[in-house]
């Protein structure tokens, strides 16, 4: 661990620069209760995992807010120390639970990028909606949706059929497999096909996963964690028009700004997706900052579309030692990346 630290040294010696990051995050749960769950994202990451992650991001790294950052990233404020942001995708409602008592012990300031149309209503993620018929439905319930099988798409309908389907280890395999299928599909066509399904199912919502609300996110913004958009509706952008993607970066900024009394900066795009649609939309938008989910170390300054193309760091390690290792390796790779 010593050698990562000299690693950073060296390189605000060699660049005369200090590094800026910034670390994306999505759900932190207890992996004894999550580990009944299918998707990787309903697992998260173990709360005691995720303690160790900022312990080690802490040990390299100053941990400056959101308005910080965009002062630094436009060139408007010096970068005195290597630096990082620490963001967190889809406002789960466990943050407050397993993820606020860690910023606060170890006084990290933090960003939430938050759905508006999922707050305090009872929407969810099209791919939760699909782990829960799953999990849900007995004999009975297949036996009624193999009798619509024709509202599935070809690739699915041997997954519905798969007598598989009755044991629990290949329930996992069957909802992942189908949750692979239809992300390449229309979230419009995916949320009519849910529909149906869940009718047809007799199955209602029972994944114990759903987004913060409202009042807890206001207490929260008095709390150094400040809350900005992950869109309205949480839609891939990318497949959407400039009209439309206007309007999912509008409506969403407009309930964020009401509903939290705020001035809303950044926007980070709903599974990374963006293409130079969105990148042009956002350069006339009121948004100063647009978040992505490719990796790697912030250049600034920045100016024009670039603000647009912020990369973001998966965090990686199960142990302090693998945490350390590749905090480390980023260092390494600047290095190498400036001779």
């Amino acid at each position: 661990m010593g050698i990562w630290r000299l690693l950073y040294s060296v390189i605000g010696w060699l660049e005369r620069k200090k590094i800026l990051g910034v670390f994306a995050f999505h759900r932190v749960t207890d992996a004894r209760q999550s580990r009944k769950y299918y998707m990787f994202y309903e697992k998260g990451i173990d709360a005691e995992i995720f303690e160790q992650q900022i312990k080690g991001i802490c040990r390299y790294f100053e941990i400056i807010g959101i308005e910080e950052f965009i002062r630094i990233i436009k060139g408007e404020q010096e970068l005195k120390k290597h630096s990082a942001l620490l963001t967190f995708d889809d406002a789960d409602y466990e943050f407050l639970k397993y993820v606020f008592p860690v910023l606060v012990k170890y006084n990290c300031q933090s960003v939430i990028f938050a759905p508006t149309g999922y707050i305090d209503t009872d929407k969810r993620f099209w791919h939760l909606r699909v782990s829960n018929i799953i999990a849900n439905s007995d004999s009975t319930s297949w036996s009624k949706v193999k009798k619509i099988i024709e509202i599935f798409p070809p690739e699915i309908r041997p997954l519905i059929l798969s007598p598989r389907i009755s044991n629990e280890e290949e329930r996992g395999k069957t909802c992942r497999d189908i949750v692979r299928i239809l992300d390449g599909m229309n979230e419009r066509t995916i949320e009519s096909l849910l529909d149906n399904w869940e009718k047809a199912s007799g199955t209602t919502y029972k994944l114990e996963i759903k987004c913060m609300s409202w009042d807890e996110l206001r207490d929260l913004e008095k709390r150094k964690v400040r809350t900005e958009s992950h869109t309205a509706n949480h839609r891939k952008l990318a497949g959407l028009s400039r009209e439309e993607i206007a309007r999912e970066l509008k409506d969403s900024k407009i309930e964020l700004e009401t509903q939290l009394n705020k001035t809303v900066t950044s926007l980070c795009y709903p599974a990374g997706s963006f293409n130079q649609d969105v990148v042009d939309v956002m350069g006339t938008s009121d948004y100063q900052v647009g978040f992505t989910s490719m990796p790697g170390i912030c250049d600034y300054p920045l100016n024009g579309e670039e603000l647009f193309r912020v990369p973001r760091f998966g965090m990686y390690g199960d142990n302090k030692y693998e945490i350390h290792r590749f905090l480390g390796r980023l260092a390494f790779g600047r290095i190498i990346e400036t001779k």
